[in-house]
């Protein structure tokens, strides 16, 4: 029974023999000799507790038909903010002092009364907000500001000090979650006050990935919407704004989702939001800092928003209206000649130049610039305005002349 239980293969009998006669031969002068393998096996136990030395059982990969995943059904993301932030990890990423802080208050108190962030639809949650760099006098101005003529929301819970990951943060979130009504967001401002240190062989990627890997672990489970705010490298390519994040690709890589604000000037009204995600479509959106009500708006897609200011700068720019301005003028002069079917301006680049500071004050343009800018405006000025324009030689000099030219409807 012993042998059948314990030994595999199942010893044979010389081998039984020899462990026998091998325990029997350690009985002391006196001592009975055991004299069945039941009485050699609880010999065997005298001399210490038997511990099994065989190999553990492979533990085996668990797999699913893509025909079965297909066949049920399966819960789509949760948006706390509509195709914009979902459960799991966004981080909310810019340089310092470009007002994270405030968009994140927005951010809180929207979500917990259910109103727009930013004019863009919510899901009414409980939130709990690590405010971990601001006092009690500064998260209370905040937000009172950015709540404006909105309730200040009871669901909305602030934490101003909290341990790094590796000292517990997650246990405590969890329980607070769980204390806490309807939580379906945590915003941690910023990352790098809940981080510890690498081990010692551990490299940037590993950790940086290890304790991401842990908050995400963490909003999954829980069905939460976690936004870490973090921070910009200085410089680097614009265009690929994942890749400044601060940090190693171990940071991203463990993202759901990342948010990234720039500018091209640290002092330009507009501010430039890139958005890239696991379930959301990378898109960029431009926006302003409203600081009659302390909030961020929306001023639409980069691509709309700069067709439109190129449309207006477009519009005012003294050439293009100087231009239209002399075409209009002739189609005056014309107006009782029917047989017309088209007006036209002639001028060199100096005669254009003084013409626009006629009617629209000092031009900082020389010729050779204004020449340049024209060949630039053509394709414009004839798909919007329908004014041709070419250039012909004047004169026994052969002076360039600007020929503008419009048919008439």
């Amino acid at each position: 029974e012993y042998n059948d239980r314990y030994c595999s293969p199942p010893l044979q009998a010389w081998e039984l023999d020899t462990i026998c006669r091998s325990v029997c031969s350690r009985s002391a002068a006196g001592e009975a000799f055991s004299s069945t393998l039941r009485d050699a096996w609880d010999d065997f136990n005298d001399l210490g507790e038997w511990k099994d030395t065989r190999a553990d059982p492979i533990r085996q990969l668990e797999a699913e038909s893509m025909t079965s995943l297909c066949g049920r059904t399966v819960a789509a993301p949760v948006y706390v903010v509509d195709n914009l932030i979902a459960n799991g990890i966004t981080i909310l990423a810019s340089p310092p002092k470009f007002g994270k802080s405030w968009m994140c208050m927005d951010l809180a108190i929207s979500v917990a009364n259910g109103t727009e962030f930013m004019g863009i639809e919510t899901r009414k949650s409980g939130v709990i907000y690590l405010a971990l760099e601001d006092g009690d006098y500064r998260l209370q101005e905040r937000g009172r500001k950015v709540a404006g003529d909105r309730p200040i929301p009871d669901n909305l819970y602030l934490v101003k000090e909290a341990p790094i990951l590796e000292e517990g943060l997650l246990p405590m979130l969890h329980s607070l979650t769980k204390s806490c009504e309807n939580v379906g967001m945590v915003i941690i401002d910023t990352l790098q006050k809940v981080r510890g240190t690498a081990g010692r062989t551990e490299g940037v990627y590993g950790y940086d990935y290890r304790e991401l890997g842990q908050l995400h672990k963490y909003a999954l489970d829980n069905n939460l919407a976690v936004i870490l705010v973090h921070h910009l490298n200085k410089g680097g390519d614009d265009n690929d704004f994942v890749g400044r994040l601060n940090g190693s690709t171990g940071i991203s890589g463990a993202a759901d989702s990342i948010i990234t604000l720039s500018r091209n000037k640290r002092n330009d009204d507009e501010t430039k939001m890139s958005i890239t995600g696991r379930d959301i479509v990378e898109r960029t959106l431009i926006l302003q800092m409203d600081w009659g009500r302390y909030r961020w708006m929306i001023l639409g897609e980069e691509h709309d928003v700069e067709s439109k200011r190129e449309e207006l700068e477009f519009g005012n720019d003294p050439l293009v209206k100087t231009v239209a301005a002399h075409l209009d003028e002739a189609e005056e002069l014309i107006a009782d000649e029917p047989e017309a079917d088209k007006v036209s301006w002639q001028c060199s680049s100096s005669e254009l130049i003084e013409e626009m500071e006629r009617l629209y004050g000092k031009q900082d343009i020389s010729t050779v610039s204004l020449s340049l800018k024209i060949k630039k405006l053509e394709a414009k000025l004839d798909s919007a305005l329908g004014i041709a324009h070419t250039v012909e030689r004047r004169g026994k000099t052969g002076k360039r002349t600007h020929v503008f030219t419009r048919e008439l409807v």
